[in-house]
């Protein structure tokens, strides 16, 4: 295959397997030179975009924003739910971030990464391995 550059980022590996009662960890970084995302205004954009990605078999269930970083803890039916809703969420979040900031082209460094996670314990192991800088919020919707 192709040489891995120093520039890669999320490796092209097979993606897991989920199962509808699965919560998933995904992780998304933006590019850099991007305005941050811990601005009021920003979260707030967000917080509404995140609300409107949620829709059958794809739920966003909580989510933390950091500076340059989003974390989501997800719930989809399968592995093409999960596909479908995170493709949606991309480019739904590109072009409201785009036409918020008043720019264009890439907000996202790479393809998201993900982790599936089975038991409440690996919940709580994800959520603390993700580290300080913004507090977890959920979705009431």
């Amino acid at each position: 295959g192709r040489k891995k550059s120093p520039d890669s980022g999320v490796a092209h590996t097979p993606r897991a397997a989920v199962e509808k009662q699965d919560r998933v960890l995904v992780s998304m970084e933006i590019v850099k030179g991007r305005p941050k995302l811990l601005t009021r205004e920003t979260q707030a954009e967000l917080r509404d975009i995140f609300e409107l990605a949620c829709t059958d078999p794809f739920k966003i269930l909580e989510y933390r924003v950091q500076e340059n970083q989003i974390h989501l803890l997800v719930r989809a039916n399968d592995r093409d739910s999960l596909g479908r809703g995170m493709g949606g969420l991309g480019s739904r979040m590109s072009r409201r971030l785009n036409r918020f900031w008043g720019s264009s082209g890439t907000v996202y460094a790479d393809r998201y990464a993900d982790t599936v996670l089975k038991t409440p314990e690996e919940i709580k192991k994800a959520k603390r391995k993700v580290g300080s800088g913004g507090t977890w919020k959920q979705l009431k919707k």
